[in-house]
């Protein structure tokens, strides 16, 4: 079965293992509809004929211009989908969790406009939480175009493992998203370049299309200072940016999110390919919870081993057998880089150090993994500050 995502930053198409992801983003080139990374390409040289919110909400709304055969948010998406040639092979569509009913509705009848085999809808952070190692609720971050969302998953313990159920999703919109966070390095470039040389990369639409790429193209890497090249009126300009200013605006946008502190916290991995927010918030008062993102695919294919025939039906809830039965120190996935643990929670979000003198003869553990001490089950976690930093 096929298992289409949609984010409103991302689209990702699993025909296997090995997943297709491109920005979720439309332009005309030459005529041509495009999406995904061409169409980013064009996003500042043609911004009338640019579209990046048609996965934002799942609307009808009119385009202020057409964009090509376009004319409303609804035809883009229909295009983009024809776009990723999927097969008439059953389509799992994973979606947002702060999607309605009203929405799905809407985005069920373009699917099926555009032949797309829709077998079931999933809400997003079940998938993405369904091996999470925790016993309790928990909090599942995404980041987006446009916005965060914040959702809160709950685990049932069952004889066949545990059941994981999304309780609720927040919408984080007023601190932006990808977008945001790059408008604001961008500024800074542009600041710098001005405050420094008199010139504004951002006057001209191919210079500004230039710091776009550029600094779009630092996600998926660590955050570290950068050095800026922009060639225009046969010049080349080349500066460098340090990774305090870009620090800077990063902690300003993220210190904005708001936290259940007593809650652990899954960035997935959308979240992790932007540079720094993990590191930052591993600097907060809240236990963050390892990512692997070889699990979600597997994630999924349990999911699809656990649909009934009922029709199509959306799924907020699913087990993981993977959890059940955690012997003592029983990995479950590879660990986070530096991930040594400190400490072991319960369910109740109590946690043990690892230095109390009842769990002395434990042997060493990194953070992730499920351990079992007189017949309670915890997950070894790692608190920043205990100890190092």
């Amino acid at each position: 079965m096929q298992i289409l995502e949609l984010n409103d930053w991302q689209v990702t198409l699993w025909r296997d293992e090995q997943p297709r992801v491109e920005p979720a983003a439309a332009s005309v080139v030459d005529g041509k509809l495009v999406f995904g990374d061409a169409a980013l390409a064009h996003s500042r040289t043609a911004p009338q004929l640019f579209n990046y919110r048609y996965l934002a909400t799942i609307a009808s709304d009119p385009l202020p211009t057409a964009i090509g055969a376009a004319r409303n948010l609804a035809d883009l998406l229909y295009h983009h989908l024809r776009h990723l040639e999927l097969d008439d092979q059953p389509c799992l569509l994973s979606v947002p969790g702060h999607f309605n009913n009203d929405q799905l509705g809407l985005l069920y009848g373009i699917c099926n406009e555009a032949s797309v085999n829709v077998r079931s809808f999933v809400d997003l952070p079940l998938a993405h939480s369904l091996h999470a190692p925790a016993t309790g609720e928990f909090q599942v971050l995404d980041i987006e175009w446009h916005r965060f969302a914040l959702s809160t998953i709950s685990s049932t313990s069952t004889p066949d493992g545990v059941r994981r159920e999304v309780i609720r999703t927040q919408n984080v919109e007023h601190i932006g998203g990808v977008a945001n966070l790059i408008e604001k390095w961008m500024n800074v470039i542009a600041d710098d370049f001005v405050r420094k040389t008199r010139f504004d990369p951002l006057h001209a639409g191919a210079s500004e299309q230039a710091v776009f790429d550029q600094v779009h193209g630092w996600f998926g890497g660590a955050l570290a200072d950068q050095r800026i090249s922009i060639e225009a009126n046969n010049t080349l300009r080349e500066h460098d940016i340090g990774k305090n200013l870009l620090t800077e605006r990063l902690a300003g946008q993220l210190s904005q999110l708001e936290f259940d502190p007593q809650l652990p916290v899954l960035p997935t991995a959308r979240c992790q390919q932007v540079p720094g927010l993990t590191e930052f918030l591993s600097t907060q008062s809240i236990t963050l919870l390892p990512t692997d993102e070889v699990d979600l695919y597997r994630s999924y294919q349990q999911i699809v081993q656990q649909l009934d025939n009922d029709g199509v039906v959306r799924i907020s809830s699913a087990t993981s057998p993977l959890v059940a039965g955690a012997k003592a120190i029983t990995p479950t996935g590879p660990s986070m880089t530096g991930s040594r643990a400190t400490h072991l929670l319960r369910a109740d979000h109590s946690a043990l150090a690892l230095d109390d003198p009842r769990v002395a003869d434990l042997p060493p553990c990194d953070a992730g993994e499920q351990v079992t001490l007189d017949g309670i089950q915890y997950t070894a976690i790692r608190v920043i500050g205990h100890g190092d930093s």
